[in-house]
């Protein structure tokens, strides 16, 4: 569903070197600078290093970081971005993940209560769709939004306004920007992002998984919110009944082949 709902990205990878990948760039149009560490969002595209990601030689790897896209022509330049990095041996190991970013200025504060809900109650679903290494707590800069016990889950449900409830360290105890679902990205950047997938530069992966999110930010505008109950379904159907209309056929059929082939995997 290609609304005009904004989205960024970061990629992160290893065995590129900075230089090479900004002149593939250039090469597909795309203007780009190496600005080492920050959080800046200046509407370029940028690069900057990433000291959780590395190769088997120690040697750090980078992230490569979209400006607000939307719609068809912001999947355009993705395309191109990742046509980019491929050119320039962008490679990925189990170090690196994908980070994806919806605008959420638009939301209140029943949306982010209902997008936790969703997180909260479906992710062993979510899981499915990924690597074991993104999955449960298996990686530290993506933990179970379940880090967070039931009962600070019974106390976000109860706050009544966005203040409070991106104080969410205080009300919590814990800090939430290492969650798969980081709304700490609100107060800097009006976004919500999404932290779980794995590193890919494949564009049908990165392009299927933005819509997916999209799908859940969207769904969580007009959910019914509730404490789950220990009965609750976790499960692919019960996921897509909750996303009503809001999860394109062919991103949902894109997901199904990916549930079978890692419970293939796994079951090997």
């Amino acid at each position: 569903m290609l609304d005009d709902r904004k989205f960024g990205v970061e990629i992160e990878f290893i065995d590129a070197p900075a230089d090479r990948v900004i002149e593939e760039l250039r090469r597909e149009g795309i203007s780009c600078q190496y600005e080492g560490y920050n959080h800046d969002n200046h509407g370029r595209w940028k690069l900057v290093y990433d000291a959780s990601v590395y190769n088997k030689n120690g040697e750090r790897g980078l992230e490569l970081v979209s400006p607000p896209l939307s719609g068809l022509e912001g999947f355009a330049e993705l395309e191109k971005a990742c046509r980019a990095l491929n050119r320039a041996g962008a490679k990925i190991n189990k170090t690196c993940g994908l980070h994806v970013h919806h605008d959420m200025r638009d939301a209140d504060i029943n949306v982010f209560k209902g997008l936790y809900y969703l997180y909260w109650r479906f992710e062993n679903t979510i899981d499915s769709l990924l690597p074991h290494s993104r999955r449960g707590n298996n990686n530290r800069y993506c933990r179970s939004v379940h880090y967070i016990n039931m009962e600070c889950f019974k106390k976000i449900k109860s706050i009544t306004g966005l203040r409070a409830f991106f104080s969410g360290r205080m009300q919590t105890g814990q800090d939430w920007r290492y969650l798969k679902l980081n709304f700490n990205a609100y107060v800097r950047h009006g976004t919500i992002e999404f932290r779980q997938h794995s590193g890919t530069t494949e564009f049908e992966k990165i392009k299927n998984w933005v819509l997916f999110t999209k799908a859940m930010v969207n769904a969580a505008f007009d959910i019914k919110i509730a404490v789950p109950r220990k009965n609750d379904q976790d499960t692919w159907e019960s996921f897509r009944r909750n996303m009503k209309s809001w999860l394109p056929k062919e991103v949902a059929d894109f997901y199904k082949k990916r549930i079978k082939k890692f419970a293939e995997r796994q079951a090997a």
